[in-house]
C-alpha cells in the first residue's frame, strides 16, 4: 500500500510518503524475488486461481496524487509493471479536500480525467476510493451504498469499462460490507489493517519511509504471508 512518492514532502504528509529511492528499492525487490505485478482486473479477466497468484504482487496507490506522474508512472511503464490506483471520484482533477478540511494535511492536487484514462489504457487499474472519501464508521449504510454506486457509475462512464475494486477510505470497513460490495457489483474490497482478510476486505501491507531492503523483502516473502496467516488463526482463537 502506497500513497505518495516524494523526496520533499510536507511534514504533515511524511507518514504517508516514501522517497524516490525507497520506491526504486521496492521495485528492485519485486524483480529480485522473481515476482510479477498484476491488477485485480487482470486476475478476474484471466480467471486465475489462488495457486496461480503465488508469484504475483499488487501495488496499490490511494488518492491518486497528480505528482505520481512525475516519477512513479513513467518508472512503472518503463519497467513493464502494473499498479492499481484508487481515486476519490468527487475530487477527480481536484485536491485532497477531506484532508485539508480536517486541517491535517497540506493541499495535494489529484489526477484529472485524462490522466486516469491514460493509466487505464496503459495496463493500470483504476478503482473507487469512494465518492467523497467519507469515514465508513461515521456514515449510515444507505450513505455507504450511495458512495459505492455513485463512484462506480461515474468511473465506468469515464473509463468505458467495468470498475471492479473498491478501496475503503481510512481503511474503515463497515458492517455488512461483503453483501453491500457484492450487490454493488464489485469483485474485491481493499482495506488496510483489517484483522481478518477476505475477498471484500483484503488486507494490504504498507511500505513506509522506515522500511529497509531487508524489511521490504520480508514483506514480499511467503514467510511474511504465513506469519500473517498464523496471526489470524491466533486472533480467531482468542476473539
Amino acid at each position: 500500500m502506497l500513497h505518495h512518492v516524494d523526496d520533499s514532502p510536507a511534514r504533515a504528509s511524511e507518514g504517508w510518503t516514501i522517497s524516490v529511492k525507497k520506491f526504486d528499492l521496492l521495485l528492485d525487490s519485486i524483480e529480485y524475488l522473481g515476482l510479477e505485478t498484476t491488477t485485480f482486473e487482470e486476475i478476474v479477466r484471466e480467471g486465475w486461481e489462488l495457486k496461480q497468484l503465488k508469484e504475483k504482487v499488487i501495488l496499490t496507490f490511494d488518492d491518486c496524487a497528480a505528482n505520481l506522474f512525475e516519477y512513479v508512472v513513467p518508472t512503472l511503464l518503463q519497467r513493464g509493471m502494473k499498479a492499481v490506483f484508487y481515486i476519490p471520484v468527487a475530487q477527480i482533477g481536484g485536491y485532497n479536500k477531506w484532508d485539508v478540511t480536517s486541517g491535517n494535511m497540506p493541499k495535494i492536487n489529484l489526477m484529472d480525467a485524462s490522466q486516469l484514462r491514460y493509466l487505464s489504457k496503459n495496463g493500470m487499474e483504476i478503482g473507487s476510493h469512494g465518492h467523497e472519501h467519507l469515514h465508513g464508521f461515521k456514515i449510515t449504510e444507505s450513505q455507504f451504498v450511495e458512495e459505492l454506486n455513485t463512484s462506480k457509475n461515474i468511473l465506468e462512464n469515464l473509463l468505458s469499462k467495468p470498475v471492479i475494486s473498491f478501496c475503503y477510505p481510512y481503511g474503515e470497513v463497515p458492517k455488512r460490507y461483503n453483501k453491500l460490495l457484492r450487490t454493488a457489483g464489485y469483485h474485491q474490497g481493499i482495506s488496510i489493517y483489517q484483522p481478518f482478510s477476505n475477498r471484500y476486505a483484503l488486507r494490504r501491507t504498507g511500505i513506509h519511509a522506515s522500511d529497509t531492503k531487508k524489511s521490504i523483502s520480508f514483506k514480499l516473502s511467503k514467510r511474511y504471508a504465513l506469519y500473517r496467516w498464523l496471526i489470524d488463526k491466533l486472533l480467531k482463537v482468542f476473539k
